[in-house]
Formats: structure tokens, sequence, C-alpha cells
């Protein structure tokens, strides 16, 4: 074999690798999409049966504009890739178009239970829509 058929080798290998990494990585999307099915339903059964009390002290000011904030831009983007306007985000999640608005337009985050169905209607995690990481991995 020349140097040129070696590199050529070389190359294949490094892309069959790289391929079957990409899948692996499929595969463990689908699995945490799963997973927060599963953990939005149990949410959903806890707080009909009354099992859900809601934080006594509020979080820190400062760190949630800044999240709500990025939450809005991730759950538009989100939402635009997946060819849903917002208003057919706000059915599908079961929202009201005036909290999709205080999340937007006032700086305010859903409560846990409106975020994993949010999740739940656009396909992705809460990592998605609080840090942006839609995307990054293959999705």
């Amino acid at each position: 074999m020349s140097e040129v058929d070696d590199e050529l080798y070389g190359l294949r290998c490094e892309i069959g690798s790289l391929v079957a990494e990409n899948e692996g990585l499929k595969s463990e999307n689908k699995r945490l999409r799963d997973m927060t099915r599963k953990i939005a339903e149990i949410i959903r059964k806890m707080d009909r049966d009354g099992l859900i009390r809601q934080p006594v002290a509020p979080p820190d000011a400062d760190f949630e504009i800044a999240s709500a904030s990025k939450f809005a831009d991730n759950m538009r983007k989100i939402a635009k890739h997946r060819g849903l306007t917002q208003r057919e985000m706000c059915r599908k999640a079961g929202i009201t178009w005036s909290s999709w608005k205080n999340w937007v337009f006032q700086g305010m985050l859903p409560q846990t239970r409106t975020l994993l169905e949010v999740c739940d209607a656009l396909d992705c995690t809460p990592n998605d829509l609080l840090r942006g990481m839609y995307g990054r991995s293959g999705r």
C-alpha cells in the first residue's frame, strides 16, 4: 500500500468511528426525551394528588431574569425549528397565550410542571430551553 492509501484508510476509519459516535448521541438524546416525558407524567400526577408544594423563598431575582430571557429565546428558536408558530406551541403544550407573553415580555419563568409540558410539546429537554443546549448533540 502506498502512503496515500494508508492515509485514506485512516480517514475512512475515523469517519466510521464519528458516524458510530453520532448514532450513540442520537440514541442518548431519545432516551433523555423519553425520561423527560415520564418525569412530566409523574409531576402531573403528583400535582393532581396535591403532593407538590411551592417553594418557601423566591429564587434569586438576578438569576431568574437572565434565565427567563434565555428561556424565551430558546423556546422561540426551538418552536421555529419544529415548524410551529408560538400559538401552535401554546396549544400543543396546553398553556395560555397570556402565560407565553409573561415568559417572553415580563421575564417570568414557568413552573416546573409547565416547563416539562413545554418540553414535551417541543420534543426537547429542560436544558434545551433553559441553557440553550438544543442542537449541540445532533438533534
